[in-house]
């Protein structure tokens, strides 16, 4: 066998709640594995026109590209083939379901998948339908590789950020105010801008989203919604990050009413300012039955459900995402020793995620690097370590 490369275009299509696979027999193992549809990409296309026709042929379906989703290499070791697989995520716009009618196995045909089945099911590539079903990536624009670009969502440098949310981004329980994660995330990105940010905190403990959330009445008020005008609008940012959903989620907010009051809360700070809006998830937790018989509703189950629909939320309403659960990879050691708040090593790695998801999407905090690089002394000394190989 020749030695080759193999690109593979796929595109996955989530609709409901569910996941569409087409169905692949394997001859070496005599089982019928449940893969993404695609093809592969020929001479001269475009991995987006690849996995575009691959989908259609294999399903009969119609899709619009919507994010590049995962890109994953093999090089299996008992064959020649290396293969490199771009998968999209898409939504589906027309056309009827049908089998491939070139396919071998038509007569099983391309279905939705439930995330339970999918658990169930033998589904390749795992990791890439695990990532599709849990819901839209942060926000970002397809490079098209014909001009096309990626989204800048900022430019310029920022000038202020507001911190709106809860007693974790107030700071509970950082040993002290500066491991919180507002200030170490304000010194990332002040790290990598030529002025200063201002930084304004708002958090405040034991908050929800709206006074018509259940648990207000024992709730740390004002509740967001009654106090964007001081606490966000008379500050101007240009960077305003919410963090709200785990006391909602606990307390007991339905997760529709906790989605409209958020989006409500967005459509008000927009009518009177325009900063860049970052939405992360609820936090990790491992102690759901802390605070009295107002804050026991949830459980991670939950937290997901809250994760998936800030997420859809952001992604709709065009303002940056960033998983906290993913983040914290359900690591207990993480949390404060209260159950609820995270300790100095979770803040610092919402810190760190949140700045990545900016530093992914917001050019200006590659301003100032990308300027130094051009005249920064060449520093890098190996001769000693290479002295002693008698280099």
């Amino acid at each position: 066998m020749s030695k080759t490369i193999r690109v593979q275009a796929c595109l996955a299509a989530v609709q409901e709640d569910q996941i569409l696979l087409v169905p692949h027999y394997d001859e070496t193992e005599c089982v019928v594995r449940w893969s993404l549809p695609g093809d592969t990409v020929k001479f001269g296309e475009s991995v987006q026109v690849a996995a575009l026709r691959g989908f259609t042929e294999a399903t009969g379906l119609e899709a619009r590209i919507e994010n590049l989703l995962d890109v994953t290499e093999v090089r299996p070791s008992t064959q020649m083939c290396h293969r490199i697989t771009v998968t999209f995520r898409g939504r589906v716009i027309g056309g009827q379901l049908r089998a491939s009618p070139n396919h071998p196995d038509a007569n099983e045909h391309p279905r939705w998948v439930s995330p339970v089945e999918n658990t169930c099911l033998n589904c390749h590539p795992k990791s890439t339908i695990d990532r599709a079903l849990s819901g839209p990536p942060e926000a970002v624009s397809i490079s098209a590789g014909d001009g096309g670009t990626k989204k800048d969502w900022q430019t310029e440098p920022f000038d202020k950020m507001v911190a709106l949310g809860e007693s974790t981004t107030a700071g509970g329980w950082s040993t002290t105010p500066q491991r919180c994660w507002v200030p170490v995330l304000a010194d990332l990105i002040n790290d990598f801008q030529s002025t200063p940010m201002q930084v304004v905190n708002s958090g405040i403990g034991a908050n929800v989203i709206s006074t018509r959330s259940p648990s207000y009445q024992k709730s740390g008020k004002p509740a967001a919604n009654e106090r964007i005008d001081k606490h966000v609008v008379a500050h101007r940012p240009d960077l305003l990050i919410i963090s709200y959903g785990l006391n909602d989620a606990r307390g007991g907010t339905p997760l529709e009413l906790f989605r409209k009051e958020l989006a409500d809360l967005i459509d008000r700070i927009r009518t009177q300012v325009q900063p860049l809006i970052v939405l992360p998830g609820p936090y990790y937790m491992t102690d759901f039955t802390v605070g009295g018989r107002s804050w026991v509703h949830a459980d991670l189950a939950l937290f997901e459900r809250f994760n998936k629909m800030i997420c859809q939320l952001a992604h709709q309403l065009e303002c940056l995402y960033v998983d906290l659960l993913a983040a914290n990879g359900r690591t207990d050691w993480m949390v404060h020793c209260d159950g609820v708040h995270q300790n100095d090593l979770g803040h610092r790695i919402v810190a760190h995620r949140m700045f990545e998801v900016l530093a992914q999407n917001c050019s200006c905090l590659a301003r100032t690097t990308k300027a130094a690089e051009k005249t920064s002394p060449r520093w890098r000394d190996e001769s000693t370590l290479k002295a002693d190989y008698g280099e």
